[in-house]
């Protein structure tokens, strides 16, 4: 990123929050947007963990230095807690440099450095990419997911702006009573890494997940759907890319189905090599229980692969069914497997293909989302 071809318009001064990263999922997301928000300001201070140093001498990474190892709930809370304190006293060590701060990935339950940042006079920005309190109901207990949501509705209520992936993400995530301090803040994509290479016609009937193996994002339930899908297709392949929690179970039951000649398990891949995954499949299924906008998806479209998806956050403001994607009503694993059939067996799949390519195209190119971005800052309020 250099400074040619800078807008000589306002320029920000700018804090990224993110929560330290647990796996390389998270990474290409945030240097994604460390990029597009280069050309709109003097300087970026990103507090984050695990991230290389960036070649800019207007970027400065603040490495947060925790211990990422799962543990009990209780050893859990207090690193959080810690990595919280931390956080904010390096808020405050910058904060004569800083005018707005943006919590970014993994933040949802960031109250303590929110607060923080609010108390020093910051104007402060929500990335709104999925809800923690349903995480958290679906990985704790009833009294955690209360306190999320108590969490939650402070930090909405006391942020300058919350930025969302689009329209129906704001739906999905209950955000229409704060609709006066929403903006859209989607992500672009590198349409010519992620590009349309091989045509549909050419690839075999091949069938994938590509993400994080973790609890909410439907990959159990894909391979419970494989055998339902392998009574009704021949030939059919199916490929399971990426690491996470869930990898050792997803193995066993691979081999309880006998399925493990059919199923190719990658294991943790780098965001580099993904776009050659992608481009071997005929569909790319994610059954999400929940999620903002995923980057996965827009990087499917772009590559000419036709995504099978729930209808979750920002998820039918990119795929209209038949049309740009195909739409799962739940994501059982008898309605993933009808709904896989349903489209391998679309007539006009390669049409569908090229319509999601235009789409992402048209609407997350670099220019048009540096554009959002700029609006977003320019409504936020730095008179004191």
């Amino acid at each position: 990123m250099t400074r040619s071809g800078r807008d000589k318009a306002r320029e920000f001064r700018l804090a990224v929050v993110t929560a330290p990263f647990h796996d390389e999922a998270g990474k290409p997301s945030l240097a994604r947007f460390i990029q597009t928000l280069g050309p709109l300001s003097k300087e970026i201070f990103v507090i984050t963990g695990d991230l290389p140093c960036w070649d800019n001498e207007r970027i400065h990474i603040i490495q947060l230095k925790t211990d990422l190892k799962p543990g009990t709930l209780l050893t859990r809370i207090f690193k959080f807690v810690l990595t919280e304190i931390i956080t904010s006293w390096h808020l405050i060590r910058i904060s004569r440099s800083v005018e707005i701060v943006i919590f970014f990935i993994g933040t949802g339950p960031y109250l303590l450095s929110t607060l923080c940042a609010k108390s020093l006079g910051k104007r402060v920005i929500l990335w709104a990419t999925g809800r923690f309190s349903k995480s958290a109901r679906q990985k704790y207990s009833r009294g955690v997911e209360i306190m999320a949501k108590i969490i939650e509705r402070i930090r909405y209520a006391i942020a300058d702006r919350i930025a969302v992936e689009s329209p129906g993400a704001s739906h999905f995530l209950g955000l229409e009573r704060y609709r006066q301090k929403i903006e859209s803040g989607p992500r672009y994509v590198p349409v010519t890494v992620f590009s349309f290479k091989d045509s549909l016609e050419s690839r075999k009937n091949s069938v994938g997940y590509v993400g994080r193996l973790v609890e909410g994002k439907g990959v159990i339930e894909f391979i419970d759907a494989m055998p339902l899908i392998m009574e009704e297709t021949h030939g059919t392949r199916f490929l399971v890319c990426g690491g996470g929690t869930l990898l050792d179970g997803v193995q066993q039951k691979l081999a309880s189905y006998g399925l493990s000649d059919r199923v190719t398990v990658t294991g943790w891949v780098s965001h580099e090599q993904v776009p050659d995954y992608l481009d071997q499949l005929k569909l790319l299924v994610l059954p999400s229980a929940t999620e903002g906008l995923p980057s996965i998806i827009q990087e499917a479209m772009a590559c000419g692969t036709p995504v099978l998806a729930t209808p979750v956050g920002a998820v039918p403001d990119l795929i209209s069914d038949g049309e740009t994607g195909f739409i799962l009503d739940d994501n059982s694993p008898q309605c993933i497997a009808q709904n896989v059939i349903r489209a391998l067996d679309c007539a006009n799949l390669a049409e569908v293909a090229r319509n999601a390519r235009n789409l992402v195209e048209e609407r997350y190119n670099y220019a048009a989302i540096v554009e959002s971005y700029r609006k977003l800052l320019d409504g936020v309020d730095l008179r004191r």
